[in-house]
């Protein structure tokens, strides 16, 4: 096979591109941005210009919101006919000691042919009392993904309708998937 300059400079061109477009556009690099992709991305910017949205690998969109601006960008996700982000799978909290909490939202859109978002919230509040607001009025699945947030993180859900412990006993002292947390409880004997 011969390579000449022109087919080198023609492949220099062409990546150079494909870098300007996907670094620009907040795309995961070297990843071809699907339609339902660029879809969600640029309604997203629409409506949200100042959200930090990017494109993940395996089709996954990220989007980083304001605990204040949760309730409005959750609703939108949710109605916006185009979106229609209708299914809440998950929410994860995350405990970077240094740099505080993160809640992250895993959402579906299941008329769209399962489309996927994450959201990705830092909570209001310091490391003793962090806060988001909640969003079981927009999607009822949160209740028991906050309750289980709540319960072994600290994360407080601010409106929450029934915001206590789900998987420890009520009278448990502490929150035990943080980072920080110590067993204060006497050590058992194996038998």
């Amino acid at each position: 096979m011969h390579w000449s300059v022109a087919d080198e400079r023609r492949d220099e061109a062409r990546s150079a591109e494909t870098s300007r477009r996907t670094e620009g556009a907040g795309e995961a690099v070297g990843v071809e941005m699907p339609a339902a992709v660029a879809t969600v991305m640029q309604v997203l910017r629409e409506r949200f210009p100042h959200l930090d949205v990017v494109h993940k690998e395996d089709e996954w969109v990220e989007a980083r919101v304001a605990p204040d601006e949760l309730p409005t960008v959750a609703r939108f996700l949710r109605d916006d006919a185009r979106l229609q982000f209708n299914f809440l799978s998950s929410i994860a909290a995350v405990d970077y000691v240094e740099k505080g909490f993160e809640v992250v939202y895993h959402l579906l859109s299941l008329p769209e042919g399962r489309r996927k978002l994450i959201l990705k919230v830092t909570p209001a509040g310091d490391r003793d009392n962090p806060e988001v607001p909640t969003v079981t009025d927009i999607w009822p699945t949160a209740n028991w993904h906050e309750r289980e947030a709540w319960d072994l993180m600290g994360i407080r859900f601010t409106g929450h309708p029934d915001l206590r412990r789900i998987l420890l006993r009520e009278d448990w002292v502490g929150h035990p998937l943080r980072k920080d947390y110590q067993d204060r409880r006497p050590v058992r004997e194996r038998q």
